[in-house]
């Protein structure tokens, strides 16, 4: 169900963002890009990723388009699943969310820098106020939902939610997959970021862009980290790149088996694939 936004508004004075936006409309695929496992991801900043997404988010007209965070869960998923390969395959852009990514490109030209989901997310939401990016926030839990509108506004104001949902975790029918699309068309957002849990969030951010004309972000676990339901690692275990140790010690049952056995998939799917390709 949506949330009544107006009651969860908490104005509190702090700085507005720095612009970080430029004049300059970049084409999709318009970065530099290195190929990892048989992905094309973009070489490219944080700073400039969030430039780009608000300049697409302020330009006039739908945009379909969908971004996705990719990390070596990611590209080890999509080793056993083709659908999900297609889905980064086809991707209106893949950004690096993980540390081995950088690592494995640092020698030549376009290397790739970590994009983290999580701070994407504040950066677009903190930059786009300034040029009125309005945000459609999907997935997560409800109580999650409220307590994450209630962060924003306090560290953001001005920010621009327009809508919210929190689906059911079973399968969507037809019928409310379309009420769902037509309460995002509705809302007016010029991005709708999906926090659905990868890999259903990869599928769900590029059916919503084509059935939208949206740009769409699949964001992983940055409600949860920024409405504080989940602890997120320190920033200098985050620097080292073992969040994914800290995730893991931290939940050990749920992510074990991901983190474990999906790292040795990963480095499987680099050299099966051809490992790291060459820049374009």
């Amino acid at each position: 169900m949506t949330l009544p936004l107006e009651d969860l508004r908490v104005l509190a004075p702090t700085r507005m963002g720095e612009n970080l936006v430029t004049t300059r409309q970049e084409k999709p695929h318009a970065f530099p890009t290195r190929r990892v496992a048989g992905f094309t991801i973009a070489s490219t900043t944080p700073a400039s990723a969030t430039a780009w997404l608000c300049n697409k988010a302020a330009a006039s007209g739908g945009q379909p388009i969908d971004v996705h965070l990719i990390n070596a869960y990611s590209i080890a998923s999509a080793e056993s699943d083709d659908a999900l390969h297609e889905v980064f395959a086809g991707a209106g852009i893949n950004l690096a969310d993980g540390k081995p990514l950088s690592w494995l490109t640092t020698f030549g030209a376009n290397p790739l820098t970590q994009t983290r989901g999580p701070q994407l997310f504040t950066d677009v939401l903190d930059v786009g106020r300034v040029h009125g990016v309005t945000h459609f926030l999907l997935g997560s839990s409800e109580k999650t939902l409220a307590r994450l509108h209630v962060e924003l506004y306090r560290r953001y104001p001005g920010v621009q939610i327009v809508g919210a949902y929190s689906p059911p975790l079973r399968p969507l029918s037809y019928e409310e997959r379309s009420r769902q699309d037509a309460m995002i068309r509705s809302s007016g957002a010029g991005i709708v970021w999906v926090a659905l849990g990868t890999p259903k969030q990869d599928f769900e951010a590029q059916r919503i862009s084509r059935s939208t004309k949206r740009i769409t972000v699949a964001i992983g676990a940055a409600f949860d980290f920024v409405a504080g339901t989940q602890r997120e690692a320190p920033a200098w275990v985050r620097r080292l790149g073992m969040e994914w140790f800290y995730r893991l010690a931290n939940e050990p049952r749920r992510l074990g088996h991901r983190y474990l056995v999906g790292n040795l998939r990963f480095l499987y799917a680099v050299v099966r694939r051809r490992g790291v390709g060459l820049p374009r």
